[in-house]
Formats: C-alpha cells, sequence, structure tokens
C-alpha cells in the first residue's frame, strides 16, 4: 500500500497527499458504490483523460497515526481525557489532535504514546509511586510522605525526593515498565531506585521496602 487518499464532495472522487489533482476509483471497483471516506491504493493510473487508483482499501482514520505515524503530525496533547498508564503496553498514553501529511487533513482524536519529553518522566513517576506499574508497590502507596501527584506540579522541584526521583529516571532514560524491569533483571542493578524511593516513605517501613525490592511480584 502506498499513501493515504481523503474523499471529497463526490463519492468516487479523492484527494492525495502526494498529489494536486483529484483521482478517482474507478467503477469497475466494488469500493465504487460503498462511498468510504479514507482508503490506501496500489497504484495510480491514467484512462480516457482521468487519474484512477487500482488496489484500493478501505480504511479507518484511526488507523493512520498506528500505521502511518512518520506521515503523521501531533497537534495538541489534550488535559481531558487526562494522560494515562496503559496496563496492557506498560506505556504512558495520552489523547491528541492529529493531522496527515503536508496538508494537514485533521484525524479523529487519536490514543497514542506520551511524546518524549520531560512531562513524560513526570507522569511514569507518578503512575510508578501510585502502583500502577507494578502494583506490589501500592501496599505502600498510603504510607508516601508526598501524594504521587506531586511529581507532576510546577512546584514539585522544591522538594528534594520528588527531584532525586525524576532525575535517576531521565538520567536512565526511563519512562516505561519493560525500562525498569531490565533494569532490576540485571545482575548488578536489583537495588535501582531504592534509595529514591526510601525518601517518599517513613524509616519505619524502610526495613520492608528493602527486603521486597524490586516490587516486581506478586500483589
Amino acid at each position: 500500500m502506498f499513501l493515504v487518499f481523503q474523499a471529497s464532495d463526490v463519492y468516487f472522487l479523492f484527494r492525495c497527499g502526494e498529489m494536486e489533482e483529484l483521482v478517482y476509483i474507478h467503477n469497475s471497483s466494488v469500493l465504487y458504490d460503498n462511498d468510504p471516506d479514507w482508503i490506501v491504493y496500489q497504484e495510480v493510473f491514467e484512462s480516457t483523460g482521468k487519474m484512477y487508483l487500482r488496489g484500493v482499501t478501505a480504511i479507518e482514520p484511526q488507523w493512520i497515526p498506528v500505521f502511518c505515524e512518520s506521515l503523521c503530525r501531533s497537534e495538541q496533547i489534550l488535559t481531558q481525557p487526562p494522560p494515562f498508564y496503559d496496563e496492557e503496553t506498560g506505556l504512558v498514553k495520552c489523547h491528541q489532535k492529529v493531522s496527515y501529511g503536508r496538508q494537514g487533513w485533521e484525524l479523529p482524536i487519536a490514543q497514542c504514546e506520551y511524546p518524549l519529553r520531560l512531562q513524560k518522566y513526570k507522569l511514569f513517576a507518578q503512575f510508578l509511586l501510585e502502583g500502577q506499574v507494578f502494583p506490589m508497590m501500592k501496599r505502600w502507596t498510603p504510607l508516601l510522605l508526598s501524594l504521587p501527584i506531586t511529581m507532576t506540579k510546577p512546584w514539585a522541584k522544591l522538594q528534594p525526593r520528588t527531584q532525586s526521583f525524576l532525575k535517576i529516571l531521565t538520567d536512565n532514560g526511563i519512562h516505561r515498565k519493560e525500562h525498569l524491569q531490565n533494569k532490576w533483571g540485571a545482575s548488578n542493578s536489583p537495588s535501582f531506585l531504592l534509595d529514591q524511593y526510601l525518601e517518599w516513605v517513613p524509616e519505619a517501613s524502610h526495613a520492608e521496602v528493602r527486603k521486597s525490592w524490586p516490587p516486581i511480584g506478586p500483589t
């Protein structure tokens, strides 16, 4: 498949992201009468003075940011719905306004991985402290000396524990569950992040936390 097309006002007439002229679905195509909004194609050919598409397949616009990521542009990260942790993939995700191609065709709101920026590390730290990333940590969440959401607040840098926690994550490029799993799986790093986490819990709980670290076991 090649480029994505978007339907024009005429049901068999399409605009292409890389062509100025309008193109047609040939009347021999099974999609000719189906009026799809978005399609991909295999070939463009000229016949009877018009440009036609061959090998046409209808697609959903939600697929475009997933399979044509390099041709899409993120316009805006939405605050509502808020960013969230996806337990299935281990990623910090968000909802974004996305456009396709150099013409900037608007696509439906896309659910995608949060872009790699400092806020992503802050959000991952929050979800980690809440026990969303490793459920075993939920047992200590009620004991935390600061609320996990503190990680994303503008004044978070005023608290040393938030800064040290964030710094070790950013210095090691850790913003996914698999990153921590790999780090703890290394023979010389099972205590990674332990000292920084101990800053978040009362001293009376330090022995229990040390004994259970890394927190990748059952809940």
